[in-house]
């Protein structure tokens, strides 16, 4: 769920070659102006670069994608 209200400025693999992590990125705005939230590891994304998200909105579905357990 996106943590605060925003635009999603990333919302993919985060390398093209390699393992790569999925990645969503929220550049948020209002009182959380010049902040911004990465996800990472996520299995499907509902939203896509460019979007507009409020918060508590679901984005992406939980997942282990990636270099996620180190």
């Amino acid at each position: 769920y996106a943590a605060a209200s925003g635009w999603v400025t990333e919302a993919g693999p985060d390398r093209e070659v390699g393992l790569a992590n999925t990645r969503i990125v929220i550049q948020h705005d209002d009182e959380n102006d010049g902040l911004a939230t990465e996800y990472l590891h996520w299995n499907a994304t509902y939203v896509r670069e460019g979007d507009y998200v409020r918060a508590g909105e679901p984005i992406a579905e939980v997942g282990s994608v990636g270099w996620s357990t180190g």
